[in-house]
């Protein structure tokens, strides 16, 4: 079993609503990478990507590669496309709706409803860490 106390930091607090699953590992040279599901809530999940050290099995790198989900007005969904050179590339979508809660009593708009679209690449280098490039970000 590994204990990190970096992971209780990236998944933050525990209820007896969240979830987290191993979801396969790959061993590489010097390190092994895990793909990791954490479901919360009842509504949202998100996958991560851990990379730790074959020796020690210390973390080296967590990175959130996808998430999605609904609650309320929000849900967000995440797609995921490899490349041939190997890269990660995720397409998240999430959406906002107007909710009565965010119009006052005068008549006036608290928030407006928008939609979300962020594009990250993923790469994995030789030492076991996991590097995100934001290719594109568009708000409508």
């Amino acid at each position: 079993m590994v204990q990190v106390s970096r992971l209780q930091r990236s998944f933050g607090s525990y209820s007896r609503y969240d979830d987290i699953f191993a979801l396969d590992t790959v061993a590489c040279q010097g390190f092994f990478l895990v793909s990791w599901l954490h479901r919360h809530e009842d509504c949202c999940e998100e996958l991560y990507y851990l990379t730790f050290d074959n020796g020690e099995r210390r973390l080296l790198d967590i990175k959130q590669v996808a998430s999605g989900g609904a609650d309320g007005d929000w849900q967000a969904r995440s797609t995921m496309r490899l490349g041939k050179d190997g890269r990660l590339r995720t397409t998240t979508t999430a959406h906002n709706a107007i909710s009565p809660r965010d119009v006052r009593p005068d008549g006036s708009i608290l928030a407006y409803e928008h939609t979300d679209v962020v594009v990250k690449e993923f790469a994995l280098n030789p030492n076991g860490q996991i590097s995100c490039v934001l290719k594109d970000s568009t708000r409508r």
